[in-house]
């Protein structure tokens, strides 16, 4: 019968494959075959199933022998792959034989295809018959190594000489060593020193009959002296020679242990025994006698050997006679009913104390009639047990209290089955019936949320790794209410295996009240001092630092980490360092640590200048000092404001003495000037007298200058502040300068190309540069430079800070130096106040500085000097930034004479000042109406209401203010021109009223006779 064959055919030429599967077939084959021509065809195709052999073209168009080999060899099939080709060259077939060709035939000699086939088909099946012997051999191996290795017993196999051949992962195991390790080595495994002669004894005899032999020994394992127990033979070849030795061990250490353990305990049992008082006795009841062992007799308190009596002699001398009743009643049941049973009595020892006994009844026989003839027993002295068990009762009962008056008690649970117990007081933390029955999963139920999921993972941990766990949790009680409680849990293992939990549980609810409520207190406690301004520090009775505020450590630059070191001393050397007066601050604190119960306040300068008010206190807790608080508060901008206002108000103060005294002086000066100018034009030109008057007027208006002077530093000057350009004010001001300045000094100006405009009057500008001027040339002794120096600036917060008067904001900062022999810091203290001189006597006012500094008050903005000896003086001037234009100007046209023409209420207190308007203003054709002060002047005015022209109203009246007089006369008549005037009032006033259009005009005194025609005149006329 014809075998079968599959082929695979790589050939694009379909007859030349119809004539290699003839071939194949006249070899003696059924031929089943498939050609493919392409990688993707010979992949599909040897997927399809079982291929018996490969025969390939070497070269097609899209696909090669070569790559046909290929694929084959990456399926890992043990298929034949023959190359069958036309034509191809040594080289090209020698390479494709080394990748794994099985042969060649070339198409020329196709009758060697049958036979190469058959010879590579036959290799094939020896190839793969071997490949399943090999394989079922090391199949076989495998099985018998594993279950050689699989054994818990020590298997071990060497030669003659000792040498290990083969050892047990067991054996490996036990003496640390690894197989390659044990075949290598000449290793022998340490034989404890008692047991080598024998082990070297019963090795040698395994080199003769029986060959074979079974010893214990000790040898040094990797865990210490191990018990090994071997069955040995010795494998013997054809001749009857050793050729190996093989033993089989087994580790019986723990049986050796557990047979140690086992003799020591029966000698403990005998030891127990006699230890533990248990007499025996046997009772013969027919002859009514009584045999006591000697232990007995120890028992009952007599010497052994001298008990001798009856079961009544012994119920009437050595039983309590409480107790000898029930032990009649028990030997009765013996004799009648044949029951013995254990009985608890005391027993009265001949020395009259007392005992507890246990008697066990024993072997009961009984006589031919079936009476009892005799009982045996044993007595054992429990009085010790009993004393135990009261005092056990005793601390239960504490414990127990105790547990109730803790809110604690105890738990136990199986983890096998979760059966347990609880304690009467965890039923009732739970909200339970303390009879009721409980189990693991029932306490586990109570915890909520987070805490059900750490309980159950401190559970987990504690049973499968022995892991105790102390956890603080929250539970809902059986009546709904929220309790936090401690569990404690201590895993109870056998043989490394938990099996048992047990542990405590306690209400914490209170105290976890109490932590809240303390938690809170500290909390606002730390927010309290951590809002304060003040720095807080507390020191205990042994200088250790207990408590401190950020603040503390921000105001003594002290770094957190030394304070945490929380040692006083360290900071306290910390502060001094930057103490001004580190002794005096360092005998106070001696002072105040040495007298715990005093309190202390006081103020502290630091070298930076920066000065602290200390609060000292002592700590207390109940009655008992513990400590002291330290509180520092930073009191540098008080007592810079304090200072300030001080100074303000000094200031203020002096300037009101001055407003007043000028307001006096200058309606005097009014009547003066005014009487002086009416007599001028009485006299002829060349009457002697004008020159008298001429040189009165010289003074009179000197003293008019002094007065305005005043005025300004007390700030009651009024001037008309309008939007200026500083560069124009500058220039004027500077033209006056050189007037009347010497040539001996040199004036610098120092400008930016850009400057802000002022709302300021020229009359300040010009009182301001004047004044310091002269005083520099009086400084200078007419010779130096002055410079004049001009800036726009943005004042930011941290000068504001070491300026008193000052602001934020936009300014234009004037700066005026000279080069004289400067200020002392004695007289720059003083150097605004007026009537302030260091000049000779009639050298100077002393309003000089003090004008100046009302001017600039005035103008919103404020001065300071600074000054080196030797150097010169410095003076800075801040006047704010006017975002408005400057207005343009213009010449008011020339008066002519007498034009007044209508009438003039004059209203004025002063009888001088009064008279001198009344003729100013009749000269110039006037109608002159006077009033004394504001009641009259209503009065008059109402009377004259349609002829009065022009109000002339002193603002410092009797009787009425200017504001109640205005609206009087604005009740009557809502047109009428009122012209104010005054030697003394508020600028603030003035501008008020004639921001409201109350008033059209204002004049100060003293006035000259034509700028009083001149205001009257305008007025008039825009009526």
């Amino acid at each position: 019968m014809k075998s079968a064959l599959r082929i695979i055919i790589i050939e694009d030429n379909p007859d030349d494959a119809l004539l290699v599967t003839r071939e194949v077939e006249h070899a003696g084959y059924v031929v089943q075959a498939q050609r493919v021509q392409t990688a993707e065809e010979l992949r599909d195709t040897l997927a399809q199933g079982t291929w018996d052999l490969v025969l390939a073209d070497y070269s097609l168009p899209h696909f090669s022998a070569t790559e046909g080999l290929a694929i084959l060899w990456e399926t890992g099939l043990d298929v034949p792959f023959i190359i069958v080709s036309g034509s191809i060259g040594e080289e090209v077939m020698a390479q494709l034989m080394k990748d794994g060709a099985a042969d060649y035939v070339m198409k020329d000699h196709l009758p060697r295809l049958g036979p190469v086939v058959k010879r590579e088909l036959r290799d094939t099946d020896e190839r793969r018959r071997k490949r399943d012997t090999e394989r079922a051999l090391v199949e076989s191996e495998k099985r018998y190594r594993l279950l050689v290795e699989s054994q818990t017993d020590l298997i071990v196999k060497t030669d003659p000489e000792g040498r290990l051949l083969y050892a047990s992962p067991t054996y490996c195991a036990l003496f640390g060593k690894n197989p390659q390790e044990l075949t290598t080595l000449s290793y022998q495994p340490l034989v404890y020193p008692d047991d080598l002669p024998s082990v070297e004894h019963t090795v040698a005899d395994l080199f003769h009959p029986p060959h074979s032999y079974h010893y214990e020994e000790r040898a040094m394992t990797v865990g210490g002296w191990r018990w090994v127990e071997w069955a040995t033979r010795a494998e013997l070849d054809s001749q009857g020679n050793v050729v190996a030795l093989i033993g089989s061990g087994r580790d019986i250490t723990d049986r050796k242990q557990i047979e140690e353990k086992l003799a020591v305990s029966e000698f403990d049992l005998q030891q127990a025994q006699a230890v533990a008082h248990v007499g025996s006795w046997r009772w013969d009841i027919a002859h009514d006698e009584f045999a006591w062992s000697d232990e007995m007799c120890r028992i009952f308190g007599i010497a052994p050997h001298t008990f001798t009596g009856s079961v009544q002699d012994v119920i009437a001398h050595a039983i309590h006679p409480d107790d000898r009743a029930r032990i009649e009643e028990s030997n009765r049941a013996i004799i009648e009913d044949h029951n013995p049973q254990p009985l608890e009595y005391r027993i009265v020892w001949p020395d009259g104390s007392v005992r507890t006994v246990w008697v066990k009844p024993g072997e009961m026989t009984l006589d031919d009639k079936g009476h009892v003839s005799s009982l045996t027993g044993v007595v054992l002295d429990i009085t010790e047990r009993k004393q135990a068990e009261e005092r056990l009762a005793h601390e239960g009962d504490l414990l127990r209290l105790t547990g109730e008056m803790a809110h604690v008690g105890g738990w136990e649970f199986d983890v096998a089955t979760g059966e347990g117990t609880w304690t009467d007081e965890v039923a009732l933390i739970h909200g339970l019936d303390p009879a009721a029955p409980t189990n693991a999963g029932l306490g586990v139920s109570f915890y909520v949320d987070e805490s059900r999921a750490r309980i159950e993972t401190a559970i987990k941990q504690a049973v499968e790794h022995g892991t105790p766990y102390d956890l603080e949790l929250e539970i809902r009680a059986a009546n709904g209410e929220h309790k936090w409680v401690r569990t404690r849990g201590v895993p109870v293992q056998k043989q490394g295996k938990t099996v048992q939990l047990r542990g405590t549980f306690q209400d914490i609810t209170e105290r976890k009240q109490a932590e809240e409520a303390l938690a809170s207190s500290l909390s606002l406690l730390k927010a309290t001092m951590e809002s304060t301004a003040d720095g807080i520090l507390v020191v205990d009775l042994d200088g250790r630092i207990t408590l401190w505020n950020h603040k503390f450590s921000d105001m003594w630059q002290i770094p957190e980490a030394l304070l945490s070191k929380h040692l006083d001393e360290l900071a306290l050397n910390y502060v001094l360092q930057q103490m001004a007066q580190p002794e005096t601050f360092l005998a106070k604190v001696r002072e105040l640590y040495g007298q715990p119960e005093e309190s202390s306040n006081d103020q502290l300068v630091l070298a930076d200048g920066r000065i602290f008010e200390r609060y000292s206190q002592p700590q207390r807790i109940g009655d008992e000092v513990v400590g002291r608080v330290w509180s520092f508060s930073d009191i540098t901008e008080r007592k810079q404001a304090e200072t300030q206002l001080r100074q303000s108000q000094k200031m203020e103060a002096i300037g009101e003495l001055a407003g007043g005294v000028a307001h006096d002086f200058n309606n005097l000066l009014t009547g003066i000037l005014g009487n002086i100018a009416l007599m001028r034009s009485t006299l002829p030109s060349a009457d002697p007298l004008l020159e008298n008057l001429n040189a009165a007027e010289t003074c009179a208006r000197q003293a008019a200058n002094l007065t305005k002077g005043l005025l300004t530093f007390s700030r009651s000057a009024v001037v008309l502040p309008v939007p200026t350009k500083i560069a124009d004010a500058l220039d004027a001001t500077l033209v006056l300068l050189k007037q009347s300045l010497p040539a001996t000094m040199e004036i610098i100006r120092d400008y930016e190309l850009t400057a802000w405009n002022v709302l300021v009057d020229q009359s300040q500008i010009t009182q301001i540069l004047l004044n310091l001027a002269v005083n520099a040339r009086d400084a200078m002794k007419g010779k130096g430079t002055l410079t004049i120096r001009r800036r726009n600036e943005v004042v930011e917060e941290d000068y504001v800070q070491t300026h008193p008067f000052a602001r934020t904001g936009e300014f234009v900062h004037l700066s005026v130096t000279d080069t004289g022999p400067g200020i002392p810091p004695v007289i720059l203290e003083h150097l605004f106040e007026p009537f302030h001189t260091t000049k000779p006597a009639g050298s100077g006012t002393g309003l000089g500085l003090s004008i100046v500094y009302g001017a600039v008050k005035q103008a919103g903005g404020w001065i300071t000097a600074v000054s080196t000896k030797g150097v010169g003086v410095t003076f800075d001037i801040y006047l704010p930034r006017c975002l408005e234009e400057p207005m343009q100007s213009f010449a008011p046209s020339p008066l002519s004479e007498n034009a007044c023409r209508g009438m003039i209420l004059v209203v004025e207190d002063e009888p001088v000042v009064r008279s001198v308007a009344q003729a100013f203003l009749s000269k110039s054709g006037c109608t002159i109406l006077t009033a004394v002060d504001g009641a009259s002047a209503i009065d008059i005015f109402k009377d004259q209401r349609a002829n009065v022209g022009l109000v002339f109203l002193d603002m410092t009246m009797p009787g009425m203010t200017t504001d109640e007089i205005v609206q009087a006369i604005r009740a009557l008549d809502r047109k009428v021109p009122i012209l104010l005037n005054s030697g003394y009032t508020s600028n603030d006033t003035v501008k008020r009223m004639l921001a409201e259009r109350t008033v059209q005009g204002f004049l100060g005194k003293p006035y000259e006779l034509h700028e009083l025609l001149d205001t009257v005149d305008q007025l008039m006329k825009r009526t």
